[in-house]
């Protein structure tokens, strides 16, 4: 059981985000969903966490044909390196409009149009 005597804490919200993200996970697999939890917001009184449903297979093919597309535009052609897995563009990102998986610690990364190409092209 999580102590929230104190209010919302970044401590308390790090061992409440396993159990709230396999509920998550449960509640959109039974209505055959995605669900994406990245972080939120929070203060003493309050949590509000920054969570996106999306429908598996319509999600899949748009989220690929939209990255297909930039790679092309971008001359890229392929979407892994040795260190990244390239996952997604951005298009309201000017700076770092690519998204990318690590594969050493599994955290994604925005990366830039320079850093794309010299892994990417």
């Amino acid at each position: 059981m999580i102590d929230f005597s104190k209010g919302f804490t970044k401590p308390n919200l790090k061992a409440l985000t396993p159990s709230l993200e396999a509920a998550l996970k449960d509640f959109a697999k039974q209505h055959g969903l995605e669900v994406e939890l990245n972080g939120g917001k929070f203060d003493a009184g309050s949590f509000t966490p920054r969570v996106s449903f999306k429908k598996a297979d319509i999600a899949k093919a748009s989220d690929d044909a939209n990255l297909e597309s930039w790679m092309k535009i971008s001359s890229l052609t392929k979407k892994e390196s040795s260190k990244y897995v390239l996952t997604g563009y951005n298009s309201k990102a000017q700076r770092y409009p690519w998204i990318a998986r690590s594969k050493v610690d599994g955290k994604s990364y925005k990366l830039d149009d320079d850093t794309a190409r010299r892994h990417f092209a």
